[in-house]
Order: C-alpha cells, then sequence, then structure tokens
C-alpha cells in the first residue's frame, strides 16, 4: 500500500529496531519503569490521576489547572512534555531512559505544576 513502505533499508531498520528492544527487554522495562513512573507521578501536589500503559502517560491535572501553563513552565525548566488535553500533560519517554533521568524530570515536573497551581 507503500511505494517505499516495504523497501530493503526501512526493513532491515526495523529489524534491527525489533533485535534491540528484544535484546534489551524494552517492552518489559518499559512496563516496570512506568508502573513506578505512575505511583511517583500520584505523589506530586496536584496530580489527580494517571493513565497510561508503560512509559506512554497522561497525567491528569487538578481542576483549574491548564496543561497549557504547566507545559510552559516544565520546557522553562528543560523538561519537555506535551499537553493531551486542557486540563492534562503527555508524557513520552524513551522506552530506553535512565532511572535517573525519570527522578529528574519528575523533580522538574513537580516544581513546574507547583508554579502553576491556583
Amino acid at each position: 500500500a507503500s511505494t517505499f513502505g516495504g523497501q530493503p533499508l526501512a526493513t532491515a531498520a526495523a529489524e534491527a529496531v525489533l533485535d534491540v528492544m528484544a535484546r534489551d527487554r524494552l517492552p518489559e522495562r518499559a512496563a516496570e519503569l512506568g508502573d513506578a513512573f505512575r505511583d511517583e507521578l500520584l505523589g506530586i501536589e496536584g496530580v489527580e490521576g494517571v493513565r497510561g500503559a508503560g512509559l506512554l502517560l497522561g497525567v491528569q491535572l487538578r481542576d483549574g489547572t491548564s496543561a497549557s501553563d504547566v507545559v510552559s513552565a516544565c520546557l522553562a525548566r528543560g523538561l519537555v512534555v506535551g499537553p493531551l488535553s486542557m486540563s492534562a500533560i503527555r508524557m513520552t519517554p524513551a522506552l530506553n531512559i535512565p532511572r535517573a533521568v525519570v527522578s529528574d524530570g519528575l523533580e522538574r515536573f513537580a516544581d513546574g505544576l507547583s508554579a502553576c497551581l491556583n
């Protein structure tokens, strides 16, 4: 269904990615780290809920908190997150993210969110 979709280079790249994912157990690691990430997010003031799977998470903010404002506050602190809705943030770190980077990101997120709470 695509002129370039099945060409040899794209196929070789996809195969290499799948090999690394299997070798490094990235899906299992993402599930484990995602559970810890979710638990820590739920402990941050202003977070009402977390949904998603693995490291693909949506963070529901307390009523009256603007996702756009939180995105800007996080960016000012060196953390890139995206708005999911007017009151939710999308977090999508790489599957191979080091645990220390997750911890640093959580601190930056908590600080940015705190600056935006009413």
